[in-house]
């Protein structure tokens, strides 16, 4: 007869997460992480180039501001050129909201200013440090409000450092303003790049120690 204790116990050991076992949904978000990004990037673009060469410059040409090229350039036109900086500009639009043309030398909203050509490829490359790591990150999280916040740091990162690559300098239009103080004036990848880390910071915060908890109420059981 056989001891009792002696009998195959089953393993109830839980498996290890290993890269490469991440779930087929999980992969799907992944892919819309990159897709969002992607869409932003463009967005951010598109938004530059019609303010920048359909708004601003006519304003400008009435003026008799003298620019290099009098009339709006085409959208693949506006990105082949990399015409000069349009000088400042500011127009109303809605009493708590203007256009204002501005440069940015620094990172979002105007911080880290650099004016000389090696502090703008400082910032770039820091960019493009931050976007590998969001990207590796992605890969390997399953969270998706974590991918979905990363594809929005990685596409506005991106749409900034085209800009900075084209014209040495950060197109900012987007000026918000409420009795008498200006916020410093944006753009669409700014306010990506905010909202994604914002929601990283939340989530790192609040959401992630309840998984945790939860996960250690469960290994107690």
């Amino acid at each position: 007869m056989t001891d009792s204790t002696d009998a195959v116990q089953p393993d109830v050991t839980p498996a290890l997460h290993v890269e490469g076992d991440k779930p087929a949904c999980c992969k799907s978000w992944v892919i819309a992480g990159f897709v969002l990004a992607i869409v932003i990037l463009v967005v951010d673009q598109i938004l530059k180039w019609a303010v920048l060469e359909h708004v601003f410059r006519p304003a400008l040409d009435a003026l008799n501001v003298t620019l290099p090229f009098a009339a709006p350039l085409s959208f693949t036109q506006w990105l082949a050129a990399a015409p000069d900086r349009l000088p400042f500009y500011s127009m109303e639009i809605l009493p708590f909201f203007n256009l204002t043309m501005v440069w940015n030398q620094g990172v979002s909203f105007g911080m880290l200013a650099a004016d000389s050509a090696m502090g703008r490829y400082a910032l770039v490359v820091m960019s493009l440090v931050i976007c590998a790591a969001m990207v590796f990150m992605m890969l390997r999280t399953t969270r998706k409000i974590e991918i979905i916040s990363m594809g929005m740091v990685i596409g506005g990162a991106l749409g900034n450092v085209l800009d900075r690559l084209r014209f040495g300098a950060v197109a900012d239009f987007i000026d918000v303003h409420a009795f008498g103080y200006h916020f410093p004036v944006f753009n669409v990848a700014d306010a990506a790049i905010t909202i994604g880390i914002a929601i990283l910071i939340v989530f790192g915060l609040f959401w992630s120690g309840a998984d945790k908890r939860h996960d250690d109420e469960k290994s107690d059981m």
